[in-house]
């Protein structure tokens, strides 16, 4: 069978059709271009941020103990201090450019932090019984992580509002809402915490 040969049509009835290789090929140099101008440009964005804070005299701002030439972590480590236009200006930048890379503040850090520690304190808790080296334990933490929202921001207002409607439409004494809404309250002895 050759490649101009009728296609056998694609699952579900749709029309199967042929990749041109070259365009293949284009379609992943074109990807990996993205991916290098990227890095290229938050490098360059790095280097310019350190470099314009040297020349302004603002050299508190960077961190002792990082080499001069190491502009990625003088970067990442640099605290901005003042309220003028230009301290404003390179705090707005350093937070774009963080942002950018997919770096973590330290309050996404201790929320993630605080998130993990209550997960294994429930696990502990409930004592259930996990296989060291198990890939399904992993899995079972994120997915008690995601589900659950414990400590997770974004759950926070779901949860929230789903507590609040039991307490507000519930006929039951709203002392007892709670242990409903909260997996980890105990009926008989409280809070597991």
């Amino acid at each position: 069978m050759r490649r101009e040969n009728s296609v056998l049509p694609d699952f579900g009835g749709g029309k199967a059709y042929n990749v041109d290789p070259i365009t293949g090929i284009a379609d992943q140099f074109g990807s990996a271009a993205m991916e290098y101008a990227n890095r290229a440009y938050s490098r360059n964005a790095m280097i310019g941020w350190v470099k314009e804070v040297s020349r302004r005299g603002r050299n508190d701002w960077l961190p002792s103990g990082v080499s001069p030439k190491d502009y990625r972590n003088m970067f990442l480590q640099a605290e901005v201090k003042g309220s003028d236009s230009f301290a404003r200006r390179m705090r707005e930048i350093q937070d774009i450019e963080k942002r950018r890379m997919n770096t973590k503040g330290p309050a996404q850090l201790r929320m993630e932090s605080l998130g993990q520690q209550m997960s294994e304190y429930i696990f502990d808790k409930t004592k259930l019984v996990t296989k060291p080296g198990d890939p399904s334990n992993a899995l079972l933490q994120i997915g008690f992580q995601s589900a659950f929202g414990f400590l997770n921001m974004s759950q926070f207002l779901i949860q929230g509002l789903h507590a609040s409607t039991i307490m507000l439409f519930h006929l039951r004494p709203v002392s007892r809402v709670p242990q409903w809404v909260l997996p980890f309250v105990d009926s008989t002895t409280g809070p597991l915490m």
